[in-house]
């Protein structure tokens, strides 16, 4: 008995084992083929197949949908690419457009004129003051002197055009002025403590200016003639007003690097009047002079429409310009032959706006603000023959503007 139930315990050991060790198989080879089946869906997935690490095959849907923003994140780079590359393309006509204002040559030098023009007219007028001064009689002077006579002078300019936006409506500058000026007296006549006298100038002009930072801009050459009427009129007590009034022509050339010797210039007319009055006064200090002055220019160019040698028609119009200058000088006169004198004046140029046609419309800027200081010299070699000599230096006061020396000499006979 006790054998049979060892027969039976043990059997039943045996078929214990048996179906266990047939399990354990069983879940083996079902976990073989789960990998190996894994495996083979990793090699057919592309988004893993660049990653071969342990952790790929674990979490396998979570790297899926890591993988999903990442290709949304990898859009928004090429968007933001697309974004700059409209923005470079939007800006592309605005370059191009600020290449299509850049100033040629030939609209430069057009635009460069009318201020250049402006400037040797004030030249005109300074130096016929110049002259003027060596007319007029002061309190300190004798009365029984010679009124009529003949003047000679020289003079020139150097000077530099600025404008406030050189890129779009106007060019920078060089203008070099020189001219010979002569004049006469015809009429003097004495009434009491009342001096007149009239008389004209005559005035030939070399100018040369070049725009400035233009690629293929060149000197331009032009001549200016003018004749200039002038009336003078001053008391015993030192008070004086003047008049002026020119016509003059200039004609010339207009030259870039690719057109030589443009004649456009030809027949253009400048017309110009001016009154000054002023007081000479003593000062607390003997032998100086106060003398207050204020001047108003008017300056016209006719211009009208040019046409260069490609037939390219151009309206300059007929600009003009009002200027104001108000200052004074003091003169060191102790009744030697010689006298010096300092001087100090504010200018100011205005008018109304006034646009020219090259193509398209520019307006014509001012010449704005400046001021002027200088020194002169007077000389009297004889009773009949006086000399003199002037430097003053202009400088603007704004963006726009002139600045630059003026050197003028020059002598008057009488008789």
């Amino acid at each position: 008995m006790h054998k049979k139930n060892l027969l039976l315990c043990t059997a039943a050991y045996a078929l214990f084992f048996s179906y266990f060790n047939l399990t354990y198989t069983s879940n083996a080879s079902n976990t073989s083929g789960g990998i190996v089946s894994s495996a083979n869906t990793t090699s057919s997935t592309p988004q893993t197949t660049l990653n071969t690490s342990p952790e790929a095959h674990v979490n396998l849907p979570s790297k899926v949908n890591a993988a999903a923003p990442s290709a949304a994140d990898t859009e928004k780079p090429s968007k933001l690419a697309d974004t700059k590359e409209i923005t470079t393309l939007s800006h592309a006509p605005l370059d191009s457009e600020v290449k299509a204002k850049a100033l040629t040559p030939q609209v430069a030098n057009y635009l460069v004129m009318p201020h250049v023009m402006f400037a040797i007219g004030l030249a005109d007028v300074n130096n016929q003051n110049a002259l003027l001064d060596n007319v007029r009689i002061t309190m300190f002077e004798p009365k029984d002197h010679k009124e009529r006579g003949i003047f000679l002078s020289t003079y020139g300019n150097r000077l530099m055009f600025s404008s406030s936006n050189p890129s779009q409506d106007s060019a920078n500058a060089d203008m070099h002025y020189a001219a010979l000026q002569a004049g006469l007296t015809l009429i003097a006549l004495e009434n009491q403590n009342i001096s007149t006298d009239f008389g004209f100038f005559g005035t030939y002009g070399k100018l040369a200016f070049t725009p400035k930072d233009i690629e293929g801009a060149e000197k331009n050459m032009l001549d200016k003639w003018s004749l200039t009427a002038y009336g003078n009129i001053q008391h015993d007590g030192g008070i004086y007003a003047s008049t002026f009034f020119s016509y003059g022509i200039l004609k010339g050339d207009i030259t870039t690097a690719f057109i030589k010797n443009t004649k456009i210039a030809n027949d253009a007319k400048t017309l110009g009047a001016s009154a000054t009055v002023g007081q000479k006064l003593p000062s607390i200090i003997e032998g100086v002079i106060l003398e207050p002055q204020a001047q108003l220019v008017y300056q016209r160019l006719l211009l009208g429409i040019l046409s260069d040698a490609d037939k390219f028609k151009v309206n300059l119009g007929n600009p003009y310009q009002w200027l104001l200058r108000i200052g004074g000088r003091l003169t060191q006169n102790k009744g030697h032959a010689v006298s010096f004198y300092g001087k100090m004046n504010f200018i100011k140029t205005f008018g109304k706006k006034k646009t020219i046609q090259i193509g398209e419309s520019f307006q014509l800027t001012s010449m704005g603000t400046s001021i002027e200081g200088g020194l002169g010299v007077n000389a009297h070699l004889s009773q009949n023959i006086t000399l003199h000599g002037d430097i003053s230096y202009q400088h603007k006061l704004k963006k726009t503007g002139i600045s630059g020396v003026h050197v003028s000499g020059g002598m008057r006979y009488r008789f």
